[in-house]
C-alpha cells in the first residue's frame, strides 16, 4: 500500500513544461492539452498578423505588465528583445483547476532559474507560489533546425542572425538539461507531425504517467 500512496503523490497535478530550440515544435506538441489547460503568457509586444488576444497571448501595455509585477500577481516573467513576457498566478490556478489537473506551459530556459529539486521531484517557486513541474526537453537535431531556418528565406544577415540565436538556444537547453537531468523527447524530422504528436502522447504517459 506504500507503493500506492507514493504513486498518488507522484501524480500530484502540476505544470508540464516544454522547452526546446526554435522550430522544435513546442507549440504544436503543447496542443495535445486542451485550451482549458494551456497556460497563456502575457506580452507587451504587439500582436503579429493572425494572433488572437487571449488565445496566442494576452496582449498588455507596458504599464499593465509592470503593474502585475509590482502587485505580486506574477508567476513567471522574462524580458526578450525589449518586451516583457509572463504568466500570472491567476492563470496558473485557473488552468490547473486549482492544482487538481495538469496544465501545459511552453517556456524558455529562463524558467529554470526558479526551479529546484526536492526528493527527486522538481518544483518551480516564485512570488510565494510553489508548483510541481514535469519538464520535457524537445530535441531537434541542430543541423535540421539550421536547414529549416535557411529554407524560410530572408537575406544573409537575417539568416545568420537566426542561426546564431538557435545555436545559443541549443547551448542553454543543453545546460539546463544536464543540470536537472531532464527527460528528452526526440522530435523525428522524417516523421509526420501526427506521428510525432502520437509519440509525444506516449512519451508523457511513459515518463510521467500523464
Amino acid at each position: 500500500s506504500k507503493m500506492i500512496i507514493e504513486n498518488q503523490e507522484k501524480r500530484q497535478a502540476g505544470i508540464v513544461v516544454i522547452t526546446g530550440i526554435s522550430g522544435s515544435g513546442k507549440t504544436t506538441l503543447s496542443k495535445i492539452f486542451d485550451d482549458e489547460h494551456t497556460l497563456i503568457s502575457y506580452t507587451t509586444r504587439p500582436p503579429r498578423p493572425g494572433e488572437v488576444d487571449g488565445v496566442d497571448y494576452y496582449f498588455l501595455s507596458e504599464a499593465q505588465a509592470t503593474e502585475l509585477s509590482e502587485s505580486n500577481s506574477v508567476f513567471e516573467e522574462t524580458k526578450f528583445q525589449e518586451n516583457l513576457y509572463g504568466v500570472t498566478k491567476d492563470e496558473v490556478v485557473s488552468k490547473t483547476d486549482n492544482f487538481t489537473n495538469h496544465a501545459v506551459l511552453v517556456a524558455d530556459t529562463n524558467f529554470y532559474s526558479h526551479v529546484f529539486q526536492d526528493q527527486g521531484d522538481l518544483y518551480y517557486e516564485y512570488g510565494g507560489l510553489r508548483v510541481k513541474v514535469y519538464p520535457v526537453i524537445l530535441n531537434l537535431p541542430i543541423d535540421v533546425a539550421i536547414e529549416r531556418i535557411k529554407s524560410r528565406g530572408g537575406d544573409e544577415e537575417q539568416i545568420n542572425g537566426r542561426i546564431e540565436r538557435v545555436q545559443l538556444e541549443q547551448e542553454r537547453v543543453s545546460t539546463i538539461q544536464d543540470l536537472f537531468c531532464l527527460p528528452v523527447f526526440n522530435v523525428l524530422p522524417d516523421v509526420s507531425l501526427e506521428g510525432n504528436v502520437e509519440r509525444f502522447v506516449e512519451f508523457l504517459d511513459e515518463t510521467y504517467n500523464i
